[in-house]
């Protein structure tokens, strides 16, 4: 009878883990987390319609793209608080939408600049700083969904909602499965409601050894019961549905790969691809560079606005102003244009100002001109032509 309890409990310490087990594994996502302190990465998004995240297995089965959706190049920097966004939007036939935007945070001036129409707006303060869209910087862990930067780590400071599960040992380290119930007080995602934040259920299955490596990790909200109220979550995701529990967003991480650590000499497991998504969309996220605690510069975060841009300032009576800026850049070059000019018309040996009695010429010679360049720009276009 004392053996087969014996035997009882150490199955369960195998399965379930033990205190110290807990202890350990909160430790190693901590040692994690505070290591990536800022990070960069540039990347591709695209519309998944079949495979991907929508398979049993993920990772093993190629995507299949929507090729009439739009595709996200962007490249992320996040230094807390400083915050850049270049975010570039392309239609299915590759041409780039107006949309696109770069965005930038210095902790004291946000910057806002359309490339398109070539306009922007600055502003002191970080009341148009909002979370990060949600893509491989929620997946690594580094932020938890809709917040500025609250990483995996600080969603364990309560262990007595934690629950740590052992799931395997293999030889690229041991399985475990994290579950906390409830967020802590101190985690407020934008926009999400009190009762929200009580019951969410959050699940991350990690691999540990040397490394810690976040295989998957999703958020989950309790089902209502009630069909219509359910139906908003969309089709289950086989690899990450939960029973009595609808699936609010999920991650899968694949083609792990050292990531470089610039400013330290341990560098982290990072992945090449990240699946994201819920049942209503799902995405693919090609990682094309990905750096942690890069080295920055004087205009990472608060760029000098091109010339000729119509920059929009708030005033501090509540109004705004509209200034076409050029920045020291647009004013050297405008400076070489002038000076340029300047020249050419001195070097020319011509009178800076017309007689009044040659201005007749002058109007016969402008329309001379005027004539000769359009045939020239008509037979130019013929020529294209034929």
């Amino acid at each position: 009878m004392i053996a087969s309890a014996t035997v009882v409990l150490s199955l369960a310490g195998v399965i379930f883990g033990t205190d110290d087990d807990k202890a350990q594994v909160i430790g190693r996502i901590k040692e994690y987390c505070d290591q990536i302190r800022s990070i960069r990465v540039q990347g591709v998004d695209r519309i998944v319609k079949s495979g991907g995240l929508w398979a049993k297995t993920p990772a093993a089965e190629r995507p299949v793209y929507d090729l009439k959706a739009k595709s996200f190049e962007y490249d992320i920097w996040v230094d807390p608080p400083k915050q850049r966004l270049i975010w570039t939007e392309k239609r299915g036939d590759g041409n780039v939408l107006p949309s696109s935007s770069q965005q930038f945070y210095d902790g004291q001036t946000y910057t806002y600049l359309s490339p398109s129409t070539r306009s922007g707006l600055t502003v002191k303060g970080a009341s148009y700083v909002t979370p990060l869209k949600r893509g491989p910087l929620h997946a690594i862990g580094y932020c938890f969904l809709d917040t500025y930067h609250c990483s995996l780590a600080s969603l364990l400071t309560d262990p007595a909602k934690v629950t740590v599960t052992r799931l395997a040992v293999t030889d690229k380290g041991t399985k475990w499965l994290v579950e906390l119930k409830s967020l802590p007080d101190d985690i407020r995602p934008r926009d999400w409601s009190e009762k929200g934040r009580r019951q969410t259920l959050v699940r991350m299955w990690l691999t540990i050894n040397e490394y810690v490596r976040i295989d998957r990790w999703a958020v989950y909200s309790p089902r209502s019961g009630k069909p219509e109220s359910d139906a908003i979550y969309g089709r289950p995701i086989p690899n990450l549905q939960l029973d009595g529990y609808n699936l609010f967003y999920g991650f899968v991480n694949c083609d792990f790969r050292p990531v470089r650590d610039e400013q330290g000499d341990r560098d982290v497991l990072g992945p090449g691809r990240v699946l994201h998504g819920n049942g209503n969309a799902t995405y693919e996220t090609r990682i094309q560079d990905l750096v942690i605690n890069p080295r920055t510069s004087s205009h990472a975060f608060r760029p000098a606005i091109p010339a000729g841009y119509s920059i929009t300032r708030p005033t501090d009576n509540g109004d705004s102003r509209v200034e076409v800026s050029g920045g020291l850049e647009g004013t050297a070059v405008r400076v070489r244009e002038i000076s340029q000019q300047a020249r050419e018309v001195l070097g020319s040996g011509e009178s800076l100002r017309a007689q009044p009695s040659s201005i007749s010429v002058w109007v016969v010679v402008s329309g001379c001109a005027a004539l000769m360049g359009g045939v020239a720009l008509g037979f130019l276009l013929w020529r294209k032509r034929t």
